[in-house]
């Protein structure tokens, strides 16, 4: 396989992205950072990937892969808080650390399962989303105690952590562009992990404390909703293969991440009251 200049371009972009995101969520904390640590950064570079390495009448169903993932991220998601909460009177790394196993194993777990017995991407979709209104009323009302009192503190960001999230940025588009041809519905479900979340709820945990993580995570439940929302757009742009291919479609895909970013933060500000 041929390495091109975009080969090593989007890895390094999306590392600096990663980094400059994950910064803005770890300072807000609690459910604005939860919301941002959901940005389709990694989404957006691995899009232009899948896009631009497949015939064009193949991209916009393997962009539409992508929701099995955020299928296996939401239970990943609900795990990690769970995780967290009830692994209380442990030290907080432990109880971050025990999250963070079973969000990646839940994820994995269902994404090969996913990929083993597929789902039409509308009916994913429609239980994505009936998922996301069931918990937003049930999971979303989860009270965190250990936060009541809590007093976020500032700790100084070393070089070495800051180098982490951008390789994990990288190496996630980096990754992409083998598995596209590969095994291509692996690059589908990482084209929409959370890795920017994943790195963001590390930093919180480790930063503040496993809690403060676990109130973000629930955050992010709305985060991936919005995640969708790009994810159709830019399937629906590819589908009817406009003219430019993919580059057009990201502004409006980021649009409608922000628009639906925005109602369901109001949304979630008047569940968690």
């Amino acid at each position: 396989m041929d390495v091109s200049a975009a080969d090593v371009l989007f890895p390094l972009l999306t590392g600096v992205a990663v980094v400059l995101v994950t910064l803005l969520a770890d300072r807000r904390g609690g459910r604005v950072g939860g919301m941002l640590a959901s940005a389709p950064i990694t989404t957006t570079a691995a899009h232009v990937v899948i896009a631009t390495s497949v015939p064009p009448d193949q991209a916009a169903l393997r962009v539409l892969g992508g929701v099995a993932a955020m299928l296996a991220s939401t239970f990943g998601i609900v795990a990690f808080f769970y995780a967290v909460k009830y692994t209380r009177g442990n030290p907080s790394n432990a109880r971050l650390a025990v999250g963070l196993a079973v969000y990646v194993s839940v994820f994995l777990a269902l994404t090969f399962l996913f990929a083993t017995f597929p789902l039409h991407p509308l009916s994913a979709f429609v239980i994505l989303f009936a998922t996301h209104a069931a918990l937003a009323f049930t999971f979303m009302r989860e009270p965190v105690p250990v936060l009541q009192g809590y007093v976020p503190r500032a700790t100084p960001r070393t070089a070495t952590e800051l180098a982490g999230r951008f390789l994990v940025g990288a190496f996630v588009v980096a990754i992409i562009r083998v598995l596209v041809h590969v095994y291509p519905p692996f690059a589908g479900a990482l084209a929409v992990v959370p890795a920017v979340f994943l790195v963001s709820l590390t930093v919180m945990g480790v930063r503040q404390n496993a809690p403060f993580a676990a109130r973000a995570a629930q955050a992010g439940l709305f985060g991936t909703t919005a995640v969708a929302m790009f994810v159709l757009t830019v399937a629906a742009g590819l589908a009817l293969q406009l003219p430019g291919g993919i580059w057009p479609l990201i502004p409006f895909a980021w649009g409608a991440y922000f628009v639906t970013l925005a109602l369901l933060g109001r949304v979630h500000s008047r569940i968690a009251r």
